[in-house]
């Protein structure tokens, strides 16, 4: 592995590193989940009272597959160019599908919906579910662009360890 640590210096200099990342993309992740959360127990709820469907898959499935995503997904950054590496990188995109499917099908679905019969729950449920996958939509630029400056960092921190 060529960004390995040579020495024990270059060890301690990384493993600070890594826990000053952890702990700034720490609080991302945690935001992001607890936006994911009430989205999971709506899918749950639904699927208990209304039986499995597409929708209610989306809707218990998805929140678990990118909360899976967003944890591995710095992780593209240690294996360099490898199929593993091209993986992890490429699954950043599945978190930021389903912010897209709740923004667009969940709630502006749901406001389309409106024309057909108008009600003040579908309004505010349709608004909710807008604000809630925009909001994850917005939390996910932050945390991809906070992964690509903790790599930067780690780069130019390896090359000042290794320079003579």
């Amino acid at each position: 592995m060529a960004d390995g640590p040579r020495n024990e210096e270059e060890r301690v200099v990384l493993s600070g590193l890594a826990q000053e990342t952890g702990r700034m993309l720490g609080v991302i992740v945690l935001q992001m989940v607890l936006l994911l959360v009430p989205v999971f127990v709506y899918g749950v709820v639904s699927a208990i009272s209304s039986g499995l469907s597409l929708r209610t898959w989306m809707l218990v499935v998805g929140p678990i597959v990118s909360v899976a995503a967003i944890v591995l997904y710095p992780m593209a950054m240690y294996q360099g160019r490898s199929w593993l590496g091209a993986f992890l990188a490429w699954s950043g995109f599945l978190p930021y599908f389903f912010g897209l499917y709740v923004i667009g099908i969940e709630g502006i679905g749901r406001l389309l919906s409106l024309f057909s019969h108008f009600s003040i729950g579908l309004l505010i449920g349709s608004i909710f579910w807008i604000i809630i996958g925009w909001a994850f939509a917005y939390k996910l630029s932050h945390y991809t662009e906070a992964v690509k400056v903790s790599d930067q960092a780690r780069k130019r921190l390896i090359e000042r360890i290794r320079e003579p």
